[in-house]
């Protein structure tokens, strides 16, 4: 099991680490100063622009938690399906929005890929350090299941680089934001059952 984590764990922290460098210093040789100062520019603002779309889904909290602490899961959940849903729209339009600006029409070349990557990601890599740091590990859940969609339509990317529109590439970031919603609301559930068993 070790062996196999590893093996998924590998290319992200390899893309995480060197993507935005060795994508930004491919962009540079090419001279494509745009798509590079646009990604820049995004790596600098799109934590905020994130945390303002992301605003409306904070309406349902304080709904879930009253029914969380009466061990209501069923108005817990109709309170958390609408956070929850809103929250990967915002992560859906932004990342393929962006990371498409990134690759179209750079027939699949490899640093238009790992820049879009790091550029996709970034914002919310850094949201998810914050949230790590103040003891929130929620998030960490979510970034995976971005990582993951973003290499997705890297792949795709590269395989089909004629077709690199937003709603191509959302065929492939799709299924990881719907497995993130099934998982996170699984949890949630567990995590309700978890605490009426402790008698909390």
């Amino acid at each position: 099991m070790e062996a196999i984590g590893l093996l998924f764990a590998l290319p992200i922290m390899l893309l995480n680490f060197l993507g935005g460098i060795v994508g930004g210093i491919g962009l540079i040789v090419q001279g494509d100063w745009t798509r590079f100062f646009v990604g820049l520019a995004y790596a600098f603002t799109g934590g905020f622009i994130v945390s303002i779309l992301m605003l409306p889904s904070l309406i349902f909290m304080p709904l879930v938690i009253w029914a969380g602490n009466r061990d209501n899961t069923t108005i817990a959940l109709l309170g958390a399906i609408p956070s929850l849903i809103w929250t990967y729209v915002v992560i859906a339009a932004t990342c393929v929005t962006v990371f498409a600006a990134m690759v179209k029409g750079s027939d699949g070349d490899f640093f238009h890929l790992l820049w879009g990557y790091s550029t996709a990601t970034g914002p919310w890599s850094f949201l998810a350090n914050k949230d790590r740091q103040s003891g929130e590990t929620k998030s960490t859940t979510t970034l995976l299941f971005i990582q993951f969609g973003t290499m997705a339509m890297m792949f795709h990317a590269y395989s089909e680089p004629n077709q690199t529109d937003p709603k191509d590439l959302l065929a492939w970031f799709l299924p990881f934001m719907v497995l993130g919603i099934i998982t996170q609301l699984i949890g949630s559930l567990l995590a309700i059952r978890q605490r009426r068993a402790l008698g909390y």
